[in-house]
């Protein structure tokens, strides 16, 4: 061999060689996911900071594949090598644009829209690459994808909750104090690699209005997916109308009949108590959808704590076989339960049984149907739901 041929490759580097291709093929394989996500972001979103988080993603999800190549083709193509440089500058200036000007969760005043943790220690997750994209964004692009994830969602339907969260956030979006209150969503990502939920999050809205006695509450539990703040933003005309309180608790993803979900809804309720501005007599608790499984727990153990029950499209907890005693305290416990007709999700015939089961334990249900309706009554009824729900509790209009 003379001097000018090139040396063939030793084991070692043919078998890194082999290694790298086959990293590289595996990576193929999930690269559709942030490509097709990040597409999305670019493309839909409704804020800068979202386009902006679309653009972050896609050049983190092409930044191993350019590193691979630099690597592997440095000799052939020296200026390849660059590329990886000049992705990880524009990854690290997206980063940090979107890292700074996420939403603090801080807020001063004690009326409005708020952030309160019940647990010491902790406090709002501002750097989280979750909290960059803002909520508006997570959830429209969500309501692109989920057609996708969700055999019960077709697109017809896909389109149709996304009209109708954005005719939500939009409004919302368009007010300071509530496009600054962050969004609770991380917890929900969250608990899918931590088996920890109760991280002491709750959102809080009390009117501005001045009061000279404590207002009642009402205690949201909400559904799968995570804590929304077009939950809040919902209850709010509720709240403003009617001088009440409103505590929406976190619970991670929503599953709230695993370990942890009793004791967030315990210390929300702890905390009411200690508040001079609320009513701990006056406390009602509703639950959308998942969120009537932590409902049906924490009025099974401490019933003589609430004034009052709100289902709406809701999924009541697994009782034992046989087990009896939960129904002696629901006994002239007030129920109001809503409805779709059309729920392909919990059935209409499920929420039926289930007040049969409430009432045989003597508790006061009243069932209303919303007939043409499906899953997400709580959104395309919203009006409605609120004018059922104060009547059901006999409120006057607040002065």
């Amino acid at each position: 061999m003379s001097p000018s041929e090139p040396k063939p490759p030793g084991p070692a580097r043919s078998i890194w060689t082999h290694a790298s291709w086959l990293l590289l093929g595996g990576y193929s394989i999930v690269l559709p996911i942030p490509l097709v996500t990040g597409s999305v972001f670019l493309f839909a979103s409704e804020t800068w900071r979202g386009h902006l988080f679309g653009i972050d993603l896609l050049l983190m999800a092409v930044f191993p594949v350019a590193l691979f190549f630099a690597l592997r083709f440095k000799t052939r193509w020296p200026r390849v090598r660059r590329a990886p440089w000049a992705l990880a500058v524009a990854i690290l200036l997206a980063s940090l644009t979107l890292a700074l000007s996420a939403p603090r969760g801080e807020k001063d005043s004690a009326s409005g829209p708020r952030i309160v943790y019940l647990l010491e220690g902790e406090s709002y997750p501002r750097f989280s690459p979750f909290n960059w994209a803002p909520e508006i964004d997570q959830v429209k692009v969500g309501t692109y994808l989920i057609a996708a994830l969700d055999r019960l969602i077709d697109a017809r339907q896909s389109q149709q909750l996304r009209q109708l969260c954005m005719d939500l956030y939009r409004p919302m979006e368009a007010e300071p104090g509530w496009r600054e209150l962050g969004t609770a969503l991380p917890y929900g990502y969250a608990s899918f690699w931590n088996t920890n939920c109760d991280r002491g999050h709750a959102y809080v809205y009390e009117p501005p209005a001045l009061v000279t006695s404590p207002r009642p509450v009402l205690l949201f539990v909400h559904g799968s997916a995570g804590n929304f703040k077009a939950y809040l933003y919902v209850w709010k005309s509720f709240a403003d109308r009617h001088g009440f309180a409103i505590v929406a608790p976190t619970y991670g993803f929503g599953n709230w009949d695993h370990q942890g979900g009793l004791d967030t809804l315990r210390r929300a309720r702890d905390w009411i108590d200690r508040q001079p501005t609320l009513d701990s007599k006056r406390v009602y608790i509703a639950g959308l959808s998942n969120g009537g499984k932590g409902v049906g727990l924490i009025v099974d153990r401490e019933a003589d704590r609430y004034a009052g029950v709100v289902l709406i499209s809701a999924v009541a907890p697994k009782r034992q076989p046989g087990e009896a005693a939960w129904k002696s305290r629901w006994r002239h416990m007030p129920v109001l339960m809503l409805h779709g007709g059309e729920d392909d999700r919990v059935p209409l015939t499920y929420a039926q049984q289930v007040a049969r089961d409430l009432e045989s334990g003597q508790a006061q249900v009243c069932l209303e149907t919303y007939w043409k309706e499906n899953h997400f009554l709580f959104y395309s009824k919203r009006e409605e739901i609120l004018v059922r729900v104060a009547a059901w509790m006999d409120l006057p209009d607040h002065p």
